[in-house]
């Protein structure tokens, strides 16, 4: 191992010999016991390695080794008695749980492939929780990521006793619920072929519209959902409620691939103290804190040391700390620092300035900027790319766009769940001026702004790109 840390050492001690880390300070490493996994140069010998996106590498490999996952059971455990014990309706029927999904590329028996929601579990828990899960395992198996998706809904449509559904982005179940209008006839056809003709019988006299009235009766007895509700996910948490407003509804902890933060427990987002050792970095201050040194409105930035061998990591998450339970903090989620995360995509600022500079280099174009829109011409989440140059380049600029940010490991994933529409582009010759006055970065005591590699749009698109055509010389999608 690079580093050398003993029992003996206080948190003075450790945190003067560790520096804070980013992912790039671990990859030769991790590489390394991939290559060589008799190796054990991280933290023990790894199980697996789980994709994410990185902010120098459109994909990034985190060991789980046995430490770790223990680590991650020891948050699921309290917050899962939680849950049983606030709503003990749940226990009464089958569970849909979606932990994590793999594009198309890593399936196959050479990837890592597996989707299996319980793998993250000891055996002996995978056992139980197997036998109330509404989707089978096996799902995990198909070569696709639309088999499995046509499996998984299915599944889930005759199950007529689904009791909860624990998802990630509430943008995923919202695509759920869409297929199943979207797929209702060859549904409802399977479903008579299947035996399950009273489902066959409700998605027969269903128009496709999605509507609260037609998930009761699909799902009557479905007790709790359970998703993303703060930051850029809240509004499609209150339309995933909406429609499923016969079920109570629960927030999600911040969980990432490299370890987890916060699990519900009540009202409250508490510090899974039980898990990987702690730390936040200040953002108004810079100064890097252990968590007994918290206090409330802090906003801060997490710091894990974990069991995958991964020391003084830092995630780029945004919270406040909003309290205290006796004397364990709770923190709201607030975002990314440095990115854009409307869906689960993680897109972070430097993997942009790549695509940007991509762009520019081989179109012509000056790429601008990459725009989040937060509804796109289909009504899902899209990015668009501001370039200035020659109206005619529009089609390569969008396609180039595309090509490069399907490289990232979580924008790949979410186009191909249907979380994300496909990315647009707007081309004008005079694309940098009217950005800086749009964005305030070139008004009077603004000057000193630079230009934002990866923004939202600063006004509804169409008042964007009607400001942009000035004599109709814009050209978007």
């Amino acid at each position: 191992m690079q580093h050398k840390i003993s029992p003996a050492w206080d948190y003075e001690t450790f945190s003067s010999a560790l520096p804070v880390t980013d992912f790039s300070h671990w990859e030769p490493l991790v590489e390394e016991q991939r290559c060589h996994p008799e190796r054990s140069v991280i933290s023990g010998r790894a199980s697996r390695y789980e994709p994410t996106s990185g902010s120098t590498a459109c994909r990034k490999w985190i060991p789980y080794t046995p430490a770790f996952l223990a680590e991650l059971d020891a948050a699921s455990a309290p917050w899962i008695y939680d849950m049983g014990s606030i709503y003990p309706d749940i226990l009464r029927g089958r569970h849909y749980w979606s932990l994590s999904w793999m594009p198309d590329e890593l399936r196959g028996p050479h990837g890592p492939g597996s989707t299996d929601d319980l793998r993250l579990f000891p055996w002996w828990k995978r056992g139980l929780l197997g036998r109330t899960m509404a989707v089978s395992a096996q799902v995990a198996l198909a070569p696709t990521l639309e088999q499995s998706m046509e499996e998984t809904l299915f599944q889930l449509v005759t199950c007529r006793e689904l009791s909860f559904i624990s998802v990630w982005s509430p943008t995923f179940a919202l695509e759920l619920l869409t297929r199943v209008g979207r797929h209702r006839d060859a549904l409802a056809q399977r479903a008579t072929e299947t035996g399950h003709y009273q489902v066959a019988a409700l998605l027969d006299d269903w128009k496709g519209e999605l509507s609260a009235p037609f998930f009761e009766a699909l799902w009557p007895n479905l007790a709790l959902v359970s998703a993303w509700d703060t930051s850029t996910s809240a509004r499609y948490a209150r339309h995933l409620q909406a429609l499923l407003g016969h079920a109570r509804f629960q927030g999600k902890g911040l969980w990432a691939t490299e370890g987890v933060v916060t699990i519900p427990l009540g009202d409250a987002y508490l510090l899974a103290i039980n898990s990987h050792f702690y730390e936040f970095r200040c953002l108004d201050t810079e100064e890097v804190l252990p968590c007994w040194k918290l206090e409330e409105g802090m906003v801060v930035q997490p710091i894990l040391s974990t069991g995958s061998g991964l020391f003084r990591y830092a995630l780029l998450d945004r919270l406040r700390v909003s309290g205290f339970v006796e004397k364990c903090p709770t923190f709201e989620f607030l975002g990314r620092i440095g990115g854009s995360d409307m869906v689960g995509e993680k897109l972070d600022v430097a993997l942009v300035e790549d695509v940007l500079a991509d762009v520019s280099k081989q179109l012509g174009v000056h790429a601008i900027c990459l725009f989040a829109q937060e509804e796109g011409p289909a009504g899902n989440p899209r990015y668009v790319l501001l370039a200035e140059g020659r109206t005619e380049t529009l089609g390569s600029v969008e396609a180039l766009t595309e090509t490069r940010l399907m490289e990232i490991h979580h924008y790949a994933l979410a186009r191909q769940m249907g979380q994300l529409e496909g990315a647009g582009a707007i081309v004008s010759p005079s694309a940098l001026r009217l950005y800086m006055e749009q964005t305030g970065a070139g008004s009077a005591g603004q000057g000193s702004r630079k230009v934002e590699a990866l923004g939202c749009l600063p006004m509804p698109l169409a008042e964007f790109v009607e400001d942009l055509s000035a004599g109709k010389e814009t050209s978007q999608r």
